[in-house]
């Protein structure tokens, strides 16, 4: 088995997302950002709770046999190359997208970094709120461990799966909102070059489109996190 990862805060900003392997787990989350004027609804910080949540998984995985069911909540892509087929299985918990959707319209119509596609985009996150961790809406990681039992879970057996790629939206960005790689070519990048390039992909689009004309967005850029497991060996 072989583990590579990247990642890098969008500009000017602390990195929300965590991401860390051992030889028998990997753990990626993507903290839920909050833009100016928001309150994040937790006193140390939206970076400090991804780092303690994501230390406390890994930590709890490697001291001995998973307690923890395979989950993947809103925000972050899990992409399984399995053997025998041609295009690989992608796993997101879209319910936040479906939800956000309806209420990104006026976001979606302003340049972004103006002041008001700022205020927008706070609007926009503070409505996402109110259907956070209830039915109806989405579940992400918090304080209520009930949300833990609304991940997405399931198994396959290791001798099919090839590689596996784990990414925060903002790195799984390349594919499903800029629509400049399919996931195939995605994971051809990821094991010819490896997660750093995959984000320098991404980086080299958020600066070719700074005012989201081309795709409106919420964030100009975002923290970016990539985890690739090999299976195979590259001898």
């Amino acid at each position: 088995m072989r583990v590579t990862f990247a990642t890098q805060a969008a500009p000017d900003r602390a990195n929300e997302d965590f991401v860390a392997a051992t030889p028998d787990a990997s753990v990626l989350l993507d903290g839920a950002g909050t833009p100016p004027g928001s309150d994040s609804g937790c006193s140390h910080g939206v970076a400090w709770y991804s780092r303690t949540l994501g230390s406390t998984l890994i930590a709890s995985i490697s001291q001995g046999p998973n307690p923890l069911p395979e989950l993947v909540p809103a925000d972050s892509v899990l992409v399984l190359d399995i053997t025998g087929t041609p295009d690989p299985t992608v796993i997101c918990d879209d319910r936040e997208a479906q939800v956000g959707a309806l209420y990104r319209a006026e976001m979606d119509a302003l340049g972004s970094g103006s002041d008001t596609h700022v205020s927008a985009h706070r609007r926009h996150v503070e409505t996402l709120r109110s259907y956070r961790n209830r039915d109806g809406g989405f579940w992400v990681a918090a304080t209520d461990p009930l949300a833990a039992h609304q991940a997405l879970t399931g198994n396959i057996p290791a001798d099919r799966v090839r590689a596996a790629t784990l990414l925060s939206d903002g790195a799984s960005r390349l594919v499903d909102r800029f629509h400049l790689a399919t996931w195939r070519e995605a994971l051809d990048t990821l094991d010819q070059h490896g997660p750093a390039n995959l984000i320098s992909t991404v980086r080299a689009a958020e600066h070719s489109d700074p005012h989201g004309e081309r795709w409106p967005r919420g964030k100009t850029y975002d923290d970016a996190t990539a985890a690739h497991v090999s299976f195979t060996s590259t001898e």
